[in-house]
C-alpha cells in the first residue's frame, strides 16, 4: 500500500484495506497501526474507555 502524502485526501478504502489485512492476518499489528499514522489518525482517538469504536458505521 502506498503512503499518503499529507495534501492527498485520505480514502476511506485505504483505511478499509489495512483493517481488512489486519484482520486477516496479513499485517501486524504494529503495521495497521502505522498505516492509520500515516494516514493522520490517531489510533487512540478510535477506541473508547468504554467500548471499542467503529470507525466505519455510518
Amino acid at each position: 500500500m502506498a503512503k499518503p502524502t499529507n495534501d492527498q485526501y485520505i480514502s476511506p478504502d485505504y483505511i478499509q484495506l489495512a483493517r481488512s489485512n489486519y484482520e486477516n492476518n496479513k499485517i501486524t499489528y504494529n503495521k495497521y497501526i502505522q498505516y492509520l499514522e500515516d494516514a493522520g489518525i490517531n489510533p487512540k482517538d478510535l477506541i473508547s474507555d468504554e467500548e471499542e469504536v467503529d470507525v466505519f458505521a455510518e
